[in-house]
Protein backbone atom coordinates (compact mmCIF):
# COMPACT_ATOMS: atom_id res chain seq x y z
CA UNK A 1 0.00 0.00 0.00
CA UNK A 2 1.57 3.28 -1.09
CA UNK A 3 1.02 7.00 -0.87
CA UNK A 4 2.47 8.14 -4.15
CA UNK A 5 4.71 11.22 -4.04
CA UNK A 6 4.89 13.67 -6.92
CA UNK A 7 7.43 12.73 -9.55
CA UNK A 8 9.15 14.77 -12.21
CA UNK A 9 7.70 14.30 -15.68
CA UNK A 10 9.11 14.85 -19.13
CA UNK A 11 5.82 13.86 -20.73
CA UNK A 12 2.18 14.73 -20.03
CA UNK A 13 -0.07 12.40 -18.03
CA UNK A 14 -1.33 9.34 -19.88
CA UNK A 15 -3.96 9.46 -22.61
CA UNK A 16 -6.96 8.24 -20.66
CA UNK A 17 -10.60 7.27 -20.80
CA UNK A 18 -12.61 7.98 -17.64
CA UNK A 19 -15.87 6.14 -16.90
CA UNK A 20 -17.91 8.59 -14.83
CA UNK A 21 -21.33 9.46 -13.48
CA UNK A 22 -22.23 13.17 -13.66
CA UNK A 23 -25.02 14.68 -11.58
CA UNK A 24 -26.38 16.91 -14.31
CA UNK A 25 -29.45 18.11 -12.43
CA UNK A 26 -27.36 19.23 -9.42
CA UNK A 27 -25.24 21.69 -11.35
CA UNK A 28 -21.60 22.30 -12.02
CA UNK A 29 -20.42 22.51 -8.40
CA UNK A 30 -21.76 19.18 -7.11
CA UNK A 31 -19.22 17.94 -4.57
CA UNK A 32 -18.81 14.53 -6.16
CA UNK A 33 -17.44 16.20 -9.30
CA UNK A 34 -14.76 18.26 -7.59
CA UNK A 35 -11.97 15.67 -7.56
CA UNK A 36 -12.62 14.30 -11.04
CA UNK A 37 -12.90 17.71 -12.70
CA UNK A 38 -9.85 19.14 -10.92
CA UNK A 39 -7.60 16.23 -11.90
CA UNK A 40 -8.92 16.07 -15.47
CA UNK A 41 -8.49 19.83 -15.96
CA UNK A 42 -4.90 19.70 -14.74
CA UNK A 43 -4.07 16.78 -17.02
CA UNK A 44 -5.53 18.57 -20.04
CA UNK A 45 -3.59 21.72 -19.13
CA UNK A 46 -0.39 19.65 -19.23
CA UNK A 47 -1.15 18.28 -22.68
CA UNK A 48 -2.98 15.00 -21.96
CA UNK A 49 -6.05 13.67 -23.73
CA UNK A 50 -8.87 13.06 -21.23
CA UNK A 51 -11.98 11.40 -22.67
CA UNK A 52 -15.08 10.98 -20.50
CA UNK A 53 -17.58 8.16 -20.97
CA UNK A 54 -20.56 9.55 -19.06
CA UNK A 55 -23.26 7.20 -17.83
CA UNK A 56 -26.92 8.02 -18.31
CA UNK A 57 -29.90 6.31 -16.70
CA UNK A 58 -33.53 5.92 -17.69
CA UNK A 59 -34.43 8.81 -15.35
CA UNK A 60 -31.76 11.17 -16.78
CA UNK A 61 -33.29 14.30 -18.33
CA UNK A 62 -32.23 13.91 -22.00
CA UNK A 63 -31.82 17.68 -22.42
CA UNK A 64 -29.04 17.98 -19.82
CA UNK A 65 -26.06 15.73 -20.70
CA UNK A 66 -25.20 17.16 -24.12
CA UNK A 67 -24.79 20.83 -23.10
CA UNK A 68 -23.14 19.82 -19.83
CA UNK A 69 -20.48 17.72 -21.55
CA UNK A 70 -19.95 20.31 -24.27
CA UNK A 71 -19.27 22.86 -21.56
CA UNK A 72 -16.68 20.53 -20.00
CA UNK A 73 -14.97 20.30 -23.37
CA UNK A 74 -15.21 24.04 -24.05
CA UNK A 75 -13.66 24.86 -20.68
CA UNK A 76 -10.85 22.36 -21.26
CA UNK A 77 -11.79 20.07 -18.41
CA UNK A 78 -11.84 17.23 -20.98
CA UNK A 79 -10.77 16.81 -24.57
CA UNK A 80 -13.68 14.59 -25.68
CA UNK A 81 -16.63 12.55 -24.50
CA UNK A 82 -19.11 9.81 -25.25
CA UNK A 83 -22.45 9.03 -23.61
CA UNK A 84 -23.36 5.55 -22.43
CA UNK A 85 -26.89 4.47 -21.59
CA UNK A 86 -27.13 2.14 -18.59
CA UNK A 87 -30.30 0.08 -18.77
CA UNK A 88 -31.69 -3.37 -18.14
CA UNK A 89 -35.10 -4.99 -18.17
CA UNK A 90 -37.26 -4.90 -15.07
CA UNK A 91 -36.99 -8.67 -14.68
CA UNK A 92 -33.21 -8.78 -14.95
CA UNK A 93 -32.94 -5.89 -12.51
CA UNK A 94 -35.02 -7.80 -9.96
CA UNK A 95 -32.89 -10.90 -10.43
CA UNK A 96 -29.67 -8.92 -10.08
CA UNK A 97 -30.84 -7.29 -6.85
CA UNK A 98 -31.76 -10.69 -5.44
CA UNK A 99 -28.18 -11.97 -5.60
CA UNK A 100 -25.34 -10.66 -3.47
CA UNK A 101 -22.13 -11.58 -5.25
CA UNK A 102 -21.08 -9.18 -8.04
CA UNK A 103 -20.09 -12.05 -10.37
CA UNK A 104 -23.65 -13.40 -10.18
CA UNK A 105 -25.07 -9.95 -10.84
CA UNK A 106 -22.82 -9.57 -13.86
CA UNK A 107 -24.22 -12.82 -15.24
CA UNK A 108 -27.81 -11.73 -14.57
CA UNK A 109 -27.27 -8.46 -16.43
CA UNK A 110 -25.09 -10.00 -19.14
CA UNK A 111 -27.22 -9.38 -22.25
CA UNK A 112 -27.55 -5.64 -21.61
CA UNK A 113 -23.92 -5.36 -20.59
CA UNK A 114 -22.69 -6.92 -23.80
CA UNK A 115 -24.08 -3.90 -25.60
CA UNK A 116 -22.30 -1.53 -23.24
CA UNK A 117 -19.05 -3.48 -23.63
CA UNK A 118 -19.38 -3.12 -27.41
CA UNK A 119 -19.81 0.65 -26.99
CA UNK A 120 -16.72 0.83 -24.79
CA UNK A 121 -14.78 -1.17 -27.37
CA UNK A 122 -15.72 1.41 -29.99
CA UNK A 123 -14.56 4.27 -27.76
CA UNK A 124 -11.31 2.44 -27.07
CA UNK A 125 -10.58 1.94 -30.76
CA UNK A 126 -11.15 5.64 -31.39
CA UNK A 127 -9.24 7.09 -28.42
CA UNK A 128 -6.50 4.42 -28.04
CA UNK A 129 -5.98 5.20 -24.34
CA UNK A 130 -2.90 4.36 -22.31
CA UNK A 131 -5.06 3.98 -19.20
CA UNK A 132 -8.65 3.69 -18.00
CA UNK A 133 -9.96 5.37 -14.84
CA UNK A 134 -13.28 4.18 -13.39
CA UNK A 135 -15.05 6.45 -10.91
CA UNK A 136 -18.55 5.09 -11.51
CA UNK A 137 -19.49 1.94 -9.53
CA UNK A 138 -22.10 1.09 -12.17
CA UNK A 139 -19.30 0.40 -14.65
CA UNK A 140 -17.00 -1.70 -12.49
CA UNK A 141 -18.19 -4.75 -14.42
CA UNK A 142 -16.18 -3.47 -17.41
CA UNK A 143 -12.82 -3.45 -15.58
CA UNK A 144 -11.71 -7.03 -16.45
CA UNK A 145 -12.58 -6.50 -20.11
CA UNK A 146 -10.90 -3.09 -20.41
CA UNK A 147 -7.66 -4.45 -18.96
CA UNK A 148 -7.17 -6.24 -22.29
CA UNK A 149 -6.49 -2.84 -23.81
CA UNK A 150 -4.73 -0.85 -21.05
CA UNK A 151 -4.29 -0.80 -17.25
CA UNK A 152 -7.39 0.05 -15.21
CA UNK A 153 -7.41 2.31 -12.16
CA UNK A 154 -10.47 2.41 -9.89
CA UNK A 155 -10.78 5.68 -7.97
CA UNK A 156 -12.87 4.37 -5.07
CA UNK A 157 -12.27 7.54 -3.02
CA UNK A 158 -13.75 6.06 0.21
CA UNK A 159 -14.04 2.50 1.44
CA UNK A 160 -17.76 1.85 1.71
CA UNK A 161 -17.03 -1.28 3.71
CA UNK A 162 -15.44 0.90 6.39
CA UNK A 163 -18.17 3.53 6.18
CA UNK A 164 -21.02 1.05 6.60
CA UNK A 165 -19.26 -0.88 9.37
CA UNK A 166 -18.85 2.32 11.36
CA UNK A 167 -22.44 3.34 10.66
CA UNK A 168 -23.60 -0.02 11.95
CA UNK A 169 -21.70 0.50 15.19
CA UNK A 170 -23.45 3.84 15.51
CA UNK A 171 -26.84 2.23 14.96
CA UNK A 172 -26.05 -0.34 17.64
CA UNK A 173 -25.14 2.44 20.08
CA UNK A 174 -28.50 4.07 19.33
CA UNK A 175 -30.24 0.68 19.71
CA UNK A 176 -31.66 1.03 16.23
CA UNK A 177 -31.71 -2.70 15.55
CA UNK A 178 -33.44 -2.52 12.17
CA UNK A 179 -30.94 0.00 10.85
CA UNK A 180 -28.07 -2.05 12.28
CA UNK A 181 -29.28 -5.16 10.46
CA UNK A 182 -29.60 -3.23 7.19
CA UNK A 183 -26.12 -1.79 7.59
CA UNK A 184 -24.67 -5.23 8.29
CA UNK A 185 -26.02 -6.38 4.94
CA UNK A 186 -24.58 -3.31 3.20
CA UNK A 187 -21.21 -3.91 4.86
CA UNK A 188 -21.12 -7.47 3.52
CA UNK A 189 -22.27 -6.32 0.08
CA UNK A 190 -19.64 -3.56 -0.08
CA UNK A 191 -16.89 -5.93 1.03
CA UNK A 192 -17.80 -8.38 -1.73
CA UNK A 193 -17.80 -5.63 -4.37
CA UNK A 194 -14.54 -4.08 -3.21
CA UNK A 195 -12.83 -7.47 -3.00
CA UNK A 196 -14.12 -8.75 -6.34
CA UNK A 197 -13.46 -5.66 -8.46
CA UNK A 198 -10.43 -4.48 -6.47
CA UNK A 199 -8.69 -7.72 -7.38
CA UNK A 200 -9.51 -7.14 -11.05
CA UNK A 201 -8.00 -3.65 -11.27
CA UNK A 202 -4.37 -2.73 -11.80
CA UNK A 203 -4.56 0.12 -9.29
CA UNK A 204 -7.04 0.98 -6.50
CA UNK A 205 -6.99 4.57 -5.24
CA UNK A 206 -8.37 5.77 -1.88
CA UNK A 207 -8.34 9.27 -0.40
CA UNK A 208 -7.04 8.43 3.08
CA UNK A 209 -4.60 5.93 4.58
CA UNK A 210 -7.35 4.52 6.81
CA UNK A 211 -9.56 3.76 3.80
CA UNK A 212 -6.56 2.37 1.92
CA UNK A 213 -5.74 0.03 4.81
CA UNK A 214 -9.32 -1.23 4.83
CA UNK A 215 -9.26 -1.79 1.07
CA UNK A 216 -5.99 -3.71 1.35
CA UNK A 217 -7.53 -5.87 4.08
CA UNK A 218 -10.66 -6.55 2.04
CA UNK A 219 -8.91 -7.52 -1.18
CA UNK A 220 -6.18 -9.38 0.68
CA UNK A 221 -3.23 -7.45 -0.72
CA UNK A 222 -1.68 -4.00 -0.45
CA UNK A 223 0.21 -4.29 -3.74
CA UNK A 224 -2.33 -2.41 -5.86
CA UNK A 225 -3.67 -0.01 -3.21
CA UNK A 226 -2.62 3.65 -3.24
CA UNK A 227 -3.50 6.75 -1.24
CA UNK A 228 -4.05 10.01 -3.13
CA UNK A 229 -5.69 12.65 -0.94
CA UNK A 230 -8.17 15.27 -2.09
CA UNK A 231 -7.35 18.92 -2.64
CA UNK A 232 -9.15 22.12 -1.77
CA UNK A 233 -10.43 24.96 -3.88
CA UNK A 234 -8.47 27.77 -2.20
CA UNK A 235 -5.37 28.13 -0.07
CA UNK A 236 -5.41 30.44 2.98
CA UNK A 237 -5.59 34.14 2.19
CA UNK A 238 -5.51 37.12 4.56
CA UNK A 239 -8.97 38.07 5.67
CA UNK A 240 -10.43 41.06 7.48
CA UNK A 241 -13.19 38.96 9.04
CA UNK A 242 -13.05 38.93 12.82
CA UNK A 243 -13.71 35.62 14.58
CA UNK A 244 -16.80 35.83 16.76
CA UNK A 245 -15.93 34.68 20.29
CA UNK A 246 -17.63 31.44 21.35
CA UNK A 247 -18.95 30.71 17.85
CA UNK A 248 -18.44 27.04 17.00
CA UNK A 249 -19.22 25.69 13.53
CA UNK A 250 -19.68 22.34 11.81
CA UNK A 251 -20.34 22.08 8.07
CA UNK A 252 -21.32 19.53 5.46
CA UNK A 253 -24.20 18.01 3.56
CA UNK A 254 -26.49 17.29 6.47
CA UNK A 255 -28.58 14.54 4.92
CA UNK A 256 -25.37 12.49 4.68
CA UNK A 257 -25.61 9.97 7.50
CA UNK A 258 -22.18 10.51 9.12
CA UNK A 259 -22.68 14.29 9.23
CA UNK A 260 -26.24 14.00 10.55
CA UNK A 261 -25.43 11.53 13.33
CA UNK A 262 -22.25 13.35 14.31
CA UNK A 263 -24.13 16.65 14.67
CA UNK A 264 -26.85 15.01 16.75
CA UNK A 265 -24.29 13.35 19.02
CA UNK A 266 -22.46 16.63 19.59
CA UNK A 267 -25.58 18.67 20.32
CA UNK A 268 -27.02 16.09 22.70
CA UNK A 269 -23.91 14.77 24.44
CA UNK A 270 -21.12 17.34 24.21
CA UNK A 271 -22.61 20.82 23.84
CA UNK A 272 -24.49 20.79 27.19
CA UNK A 273 -21.15 20.16 28.94
CA UNK A 274 -19.59 23.13 27.12
CA UNK A 275 -22.53 25.46 27.78
CA UNK A 276 -22.56 24.54 31.47
CA UNK A 277 -19.16 26.23 31.79
CA UNK A 278 -19.43 28.81 29.01
CA UNK A 279 -23.05 29.85 28.56
CA UNK A 280 -22.47 32.11 25.54
CA UNK A 281 -21.26 29.35 23.24
CA UNK A 282 -23.24 29.01 20.02
CA UNK A 283 -22.93 25.95 17.78
CA UNK A 284 -23.69 26.61 14.09
CA UNK A 285 -24.57 23.68 11.82
CA UNK A 286 -24.15 24.96 8.26
CA UNK A 287 -24.96 22.83 5.23
CA UNK A 288 -27.69 21.67 2.91
CA UNK A 289 -30.68 19.47 3.70
CA UNK A 290 -30.71 19.25 7.50
CA UNK A 291 -33.32 16.70 8.57
CA UNK A 292 -36.30 17.72 10.76
CA UNK A 293 -34.72 15.83 13.68
CA UNK A 294 -31.69 18.12 13.47
CA UNK A 295 -33.66 21.32 12.84
CA UNK A 296 -35.75 20.57 15.93
CA UNK A 297 -32.64 20.97 18.11
CA UNK A 298 -32.15 24.63 17.13
CA UNK A 299 -32.34 26.99 20.10
CA UNK A 300 -30.39 29.61 22.09
CA UNK A 301 -27.11 27.72 21.72
CA UNK A 302 -27.74 25.94 18.40
CA UNK A 303 -28.26 27.41 14.92
CA UNK A 304 -29.11 25.21 11.94
CA UNK A 305 -28.66 27.30 8.79
CA UNK A 306 -29.36 24.97 5.88
CA UNK A 307 -27.76 26.16 2.63
CA UNK A 308 -25.45 29.20 2.91
CA UNK A 309 -24.23 31.27 -0.02
CA UNK A 310 -20.77 31.99 1.39
CA UNK A 311 -19.46 29.00 3.32
CA UNK A 312 -15.95 30.40 3.52
CA UNK A 313 -17.35 33.52 5.17
CA UNK A 314 -19.34 31.42 7.64
CA UNK A 315 -16.17 29.55 8.52
CA UNK A 316 -14.02 32.66 8.86
CA UNK A 317 -16.45 34.28 11.32
CA UNK A 318 -16.19 31.34 13.71
CA UNK A 319 -13.85 31.03 16.66
CA UNK A 320 -13.46 27.29 16.28
CA UNK A 321 -14.39 24.51 13.89
CA UNK A 322 -15.70 21.38 15.62
CA UNK A 323 -15.53 18.07 13.72
CA UNK A 324 -17.37 15.66 16.05
CA UNK A 325 -17.18 12.70 13.67
CA UNK A 326 -18.52 9.46 15.12
CA UNK A 327 -19.15 7.81 11.74
CA UNK A 328 -17.84 8.01 8.19
CA UNK A 329 -14.59 7.52 6.37
CA UNK A 330 -12.51 9.18 3.69
CA UNK A 331 -10.82 12.56 3.36
CA UNK A 332 -12.37 15.25 5.55
CA UNK A 333 -12.55 18.17 3.13
CA UNK A 334 -14.41 20.11 5.79
CA UNK A 335 -11.39 20.07 8.12
CA UNK A 336 -8.90 21.31 5.52
CA UNK A 337 -11.33 23.95 4.21
CA UNK A 338 -11.83 25.27 7.76
CA UNK A 339 -8.07 25.57 8.15
CA UNK A 340 -7.89 27.31 4.77
CA UNK A 341 -10.35 29.87 6.15
CA UNK A 342 -8.01 30.48 9.09
CA UNK A 343 -10.07 28.61 11.69
CA UNK A 344 -8.55 26.13 14.12
CA UNK A 345 -10.14 22.69 14.37
CA UNK A 346 -10.88 20.28 17.22
CA UNK A 347 -12.82 17.06 17.04
CA UNK A 348 -12.79 13.34 17.55
CA UNK A 349 -9.83 11.24 16.47
CA UNK A 350 -11.88 10.11 13.47
CA UNK A 351 -11.90 13.71 12.21
CA UNK A 352 -8.10 13.76 11.85
CA UNK A 353 -7.32 10.18 10.89
CA UNK A 354 -6.85 11.08 7.20
CA UNK A 355 -3.90 13.37 7.97
CA UNK A 356 -0.26 12.26 7.97
CA UNK A 357 1.40 12.13 11.38
CA UNK A 358 3.29 15.41 10.92
CA UNK A 359 -0.07 17.23 10.58
CA UNK A 360 -2.35 15.16 12.79
CA UNK A 361 -0.25 15.79 15.90
CA UNK A 362 -1.00 19.53 15.72
CA UNK A 363 -4.60 19.07 16.82
CA UNK A 364 -6.42 18.24 20.03
CA UNK A 365 -8.90 15.39 19.86
CA UNK A 366 -11.11 13.40 22.22
CA UNK A 367 -13.69 10.69 21.59
CA UNK A 368 -15.85 10.87 24.72
CA UNK A 369 -18.28 13.72 25.46
CA UNK A 370 -16.54 14.95 28.61
CA UNK A 371 -13.12 14.86 26.97
CA UNK A 372 -14.22 16.68 23.82
CA UNK A 373 -16.00 19.36 25.86
CA UNK A 374 -12.81 19.91 27.87
CA UNK A 375 -10.75 20.21 24.68
CA UNK A 376 -13.15 22.80 23.23
CA UNK A 377 -13.13 24.90 26.41
CA UNK A 378 -9.35 24.79 26.56
CA UNK A 379 -8.88 25.79 22.92
CA UNK A 380 -11.41 28.64 23.17
CA UNK A 381 -9.33 30.09 25.99
CA UNK A 382 -6.21 30.55 23.81
CA UNK A 383 -7.13 32.20 20.49
CA UNK A 384 -3.58 33.38 19.74
CA UNK A 385 -2.28 29.81 19.98
CA UNK A 386 -5.05 28.69 17.65
CA UNK A 387 -3.88 31.10 14.98
CA UNK A 388 -0.35 29.77 15.40
CA UNK A 389 -1.63 26.20 14.97
CA UNK A 390 -3.32 27.09 11.69
CA UNK A 391 -0.18 28.81 10.42
CA UNK A 392 1.95 25.83 11.40
CA UNK A 393 -0.40 23.45 9.63
CA UNK A 394 0.04 25.28 6.35
CA UNK A 395 3.79 25.61 6.83
CA UNK A 396 4.08 21.84 7.22
CA UNK A 397 1.49 20.98 4.55
CA UNK A 398 3.05 23.20 1.90
CA UNK A 399 1.39 22.52 -1.44
CA UNK A 400 0.22 19.00 -0.52
CA UNK A 401 -3.48 19.89 -0.87
CA UNK A 402 -3.22 21.97 -4.04
CA UNK A 403 -5.11 20.29 -6.87
CA UNK A 404 -2.11 20.46 -9.17
CA UNK A 405 -0.10 18.32 -6.77
CA UNK A 406 -3.03 15.95 -6.26
CA UNK A 407 -3.40 15.55 -10.03
CA UNK A 408 0.33 14.82 -10.35
CA UNK A 409 0.20 12.15 -7.64
CA UNK A 410 -2.85 10.60 -9.26
CA UNK A 411 -1.07 10.53 -12.62
CA UNK A 412 1.87 8.83 -10.93
CA UNK A 413 -0.44 6.00 -9.84
CA UNK A 414 -2.36 5.66 -13.11
CA UNK A 415 0.84 5.68 -15.15
CA UNK A 416 2.75 3.35 -12.83
CA UNK A 417 3.67 -0.19 -13.93
CA UNK A 418 0.89 -2.62 -13.13
CA UNK A 419 1.18 -6.14 -11.80
CA UNK A 420 0.31 -7.59 -15.14
CA UNK A 421 1.28 -6.85 -18.72
CA UNK A 422 -1.81 -5.17 -20.18
CA UNK A 423 -1.33 -5.70 -23.91
CA UNK A 424 -3.54 -3.98 -26.46
CA UNK A 425 -5.38 -6.94 -27.93
CA UNK A 426 -8.73 -7.07 -29.60
CA UNK A 427 -11.40 -8.82 -27.52
CA UNK A 428 -12.57 -12.06 -29.03
CA UNK A 429 -16.11 -13.32 -29.25
CA UNK A 430 -15.72 -15.61 -26.25
CA UNK A 431 -14.81 -12.64 -24.03
CA UNK A 432 -17.81 -10.69 -25.26
CA UNK A 433 -20.07 -13.63 -24.52
CA UNK A 434 -18.76 -13.79 -20.96
CA UNK A 435 -19.00 -10.02 -20.36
Amino acid sequence: MTSSPPRARVAPPPRSVWLVTLYYAHGWEHGSHLRTFAIARDWVRRGAAVHFVAVEFDHTDPTLPGPYLERLRAERVITGFDRLRLRHTWFRGKVARAVLHPAARDVALGPERRGMIASLDAVTRTVAPDAFVITDPHLLFAAPHLRRYAPVTIDWKDSHTLQYARAQRGALRRRDWREAASLQFRTWESALYERYYGRRADHNVLVSPVDAAEMARVIGSAATVHTVANGIRARPTPTAVVHEPDRLIFTGTMDFGPNHHSALWFIREVLPRVVARRSGVRFVVAGTNPAPELRALAGPNVEVTGWVDDMRGELARSALYVAPMVEGSGFKNKVVEALAAGVCVVGTSMAFEFLPDRLRTLFSAADDPEGLAAVILDVLDRPSENAATVAEFWRRAGDEYEWGQVAERFAGVVDAPSRRDARAVAPDAAVLQRA
